[in-house]
């Protein structure tokens, strides 16, 4: 499956979220197994995002009492670097969710189902 990666940052809480349920509150085990691939996978991009971030902000930062802080003139530019970074479109080897597949009784809101819209289908 192809995904952006702002798709996943923005993702990433509701996965988190959906990943830390054990098997008997909501999930059999075969959910618990898809869902702690997927998480893993999520989870080197994700970790891959931040480094980048991390690097783009000490490129165009600098110290400013103590914090590190995005240059005014370097503000553009590193919103541009970032939103082109977060446009990249990732393969993930997961298949999909079948909403059937996920029990009344895990607590996901509206917003958690928004998130997972790239994930969850049916």
């Amino acid at each position: 499956m192809q995904v952006k990666l702002k798709t996943l940052v923005d993702s990433w809480p509701t996965l988190q979220k959906l990943g830390g349920f054990k098997v008997g509150e909501g999930i059999n085990i075969q959910q618990a197994y898809r869902l702690g691939k997927l998480c893993s996978e999520v989870e080197l991009e994700i970790g891959r995002v931040d480094k980048l971030r991390s690097d783009l902000f000490l490129k165009y930062g600098e110290q400013v009492d103590g914090e590190t802080v995005i240059k005014q003139e370097n503000v553009s530019t590193y919103i541009t670097e970032i939103e082109y970074l977060l446009s990249e479109t990732v393969e993930l080897n997961i298949p999909n969710i079948l909403l059937s597949e996920l029990d009344e009784s895990i607590p996901l809101t509206p917003l958690d189902f928004k998130h997972l819209s790239w994930l969850i289908i049916g």
